[in-house]
Formats: structure tokens, sequence, C-alpha cells
């Protein structure tokens, strides 16, 4: 059975700041957990907001813009992307509706939910429960799937005043920092990056690899971070938690001296690659080398 909050025929090509207010989203099987999912759509587009305005700083940002995303020309792509995320802008040529312009729909996922969408080439019921994915965007098409552990994680952070803040200790992030964007909202947030970067966005077995920690986020070359969801995910957080210690992208142990390699665990598989880190000098362009096959990305 299928419960669907009705889009609204008003679909627009250019989004802006006005509007960001929605009532209505389509959400498909979640039952008894639709009420508490609006809320988190909700939830989601008012975290944005403040980042919004944030990143108009750019380097001037308080809230790690420059560690997330190393240059300060990446504002405009940067703000653009929430935007996008957080007016839900239509895009074409997704599955099922290939020929009208789609905006995020959502689906909680059950025993059956591989029936019930034919264009999957995984079964969704089977990836939440042999993976630790709490959510999954299924590449182009318009659909975000909640695995039944999506509702075990909190809706968002009970405390804004900076308490979830990871620390910095030698350049680093402590190890709190799961607390700082382990929410629902921010997770919804992820997967609706995936959705609007479709095949730029990292994977699992993209070139470089998608990122999940913070340190990871840090260490990828400018091109990547704009690649990269945690590093959207952990911005939103960031802002909207007021959180303001960050480490610097270009010491170590992100940016090593030449002929050094960097012993922290996760850090290497990004500044190995001279061509990678190059490629970030066109922050707009196509790069196959982030191109993403058609597999659950979470």
């Amino acid at each position: 059975m299928v419960e669907a909050v009705p889009l609204s025929d008003n679909i627009t090509a250019n989004n802006t700041l006005s509007d960001l207010t929605y009532d209505r989203y389509h959400i498909e099987n979640c039952r008894y957990f639709l009420p508490g999912l609006i809320d988190v759509l909700d939830a989601a587009i008012a975290a944005i907001r403040p980042a919004l305005a944030d990143a108009k700083l750019g380097h001037e940002s308080k809230h790690g813009f420059r560690a997330l995303f190393k240059y300060d020309g990446a504002r405009e792509y940067v703000e653009d992307t929430l935007l996008a995320v957080a007016t839900m802008r239509p895009k074409r040529a997704l599955e099922p509706w290939p020929q009208q312009p789609t905006r995020p729909q959502f689906s909680c996922v059950t025993h059956n939910t591989q029936h019930l969408y034919p264009f999957l080439n995984v079964n969704p019921w089977h990836l939440c429960q042999f993976s630790s994915m709490a959510a999954f965007y299924a590449p182009e098409s318009s659909f975000i799937f909640l695995c039944p552990r999506f509702f075990h994680y909190p809706a968002q952070p009970a405390d804004l005043g900076g308490r979830n803040c990871p620390g910095v200790e030698n350049n680093q992030w402590s190890h709190n920092e799961w607390n700082l964007y382990e929410y629902q909202t921010y997770i919804i947030i992820h997967e609706m990056i995936h959705f609007y970067l479709q095949s730029h966005s990292l994977s699992g077995i993209s070139v470089p690899p998608e990122q999940y920690g913070l340190d990871g986020c840090v260490a990828l070359s400018p091109m990547g971070s704009l690649h990269n969801p945690t590093n959207y995910q952990a911005y939103v957080a960031m802002v909207h938690q007021n959180c303001i210690q960050a480490p610097d992208p270009d010491k170590p142990p992100y940016k090593m001296p030449d002929g050094q390699v960097s012993l922290v665990p996760g850090l290497n598989i990004t500044y190995m690659n001279e061509q990678i880190k190059n490629s970030s000098k066109n922050l707009a362009a196509n790069d196959d080398t982030t191109a993403t096959p058609s597999v659950a990305t979470a």
C-alpha cells in the first residue's frame, strides 16, 4: 500500500530563497512513520537555511567551510547545490518517469519494495538487512530509500549550542564526530546530495572513494570535496549547531611535505594522486573519474 503526500503542481526550474518552504512531499510506503518523516524533511530544509547564508562567506566562514571545501571559489557551487536540496529542484531523465521533471521521492523499505519498483537493479530489503546503511539513493532514479535502521537514529539534535561539536587536537577532529551529524535530518540531506550530484557523486567504487568520516572529508581534494555528500552533510551540521573548531586542510596530516605520507589511516587515498588534486582547477567541469555506475549510494 502506498501513502503519498502529493507534490504541488507548481514546479519551477529557477528556485530562490523565497521557495524554501514546502508542506508537501512525495512519500511512499511509510505508514506510521509518515508524520515523523514529514517533520524530518521540514527540519532538513530549515537546517540548510543558515548554511546557505554561511556558504556565501567562503573562507570567511567560522563553521568549517575551508576545511570541508578547501577553495574559496567553491562558495557558489556549494551554495547552488544546497539550494537545489532546499528547494527540491526538479531533475529530468530519471526513472521511473524520465519524461517529466521530478523532485526527490522517498520510500520506506519493506520486504516487497523491490516488486513495487521494477526499475531497481538491487533488492532494497537485502541491502538494508545485510549492510549498515540507514538510507540510500538509487542512482538514475527519483527515489531515496529509507531502511528500517533510519528510524532508529534521533530525528535531530536536541542541542544547537555546540554541545555535539567535535574538538580539534593535533589538527584533527576529535573522535566524537558522529555526534555531530548522525541524525535523520542530516542523513536525508546526505541522500539528497547524491540525488543532485548524480554520476558526479563519489561512491564506494569511485576514484577517490566516498568518504564518511570527517578526517576523510578534510583529506579530499577540492574537486573530491564538492562531490562527496558527507562534506555537505557535515557542513550543514556545523553551521546548524554553531560549531567553530575545524582543522587546517593545508597542514599535516592532511597535506604532507613532498615525499612524506600521512600515517593517519584513511588519509592517503586522495592526496597520493596528483592528477586528482590538479583536477580541482575546474570545479564545475564534468569529471569522468567520479562517475558512479548504477549501484546504490548511501
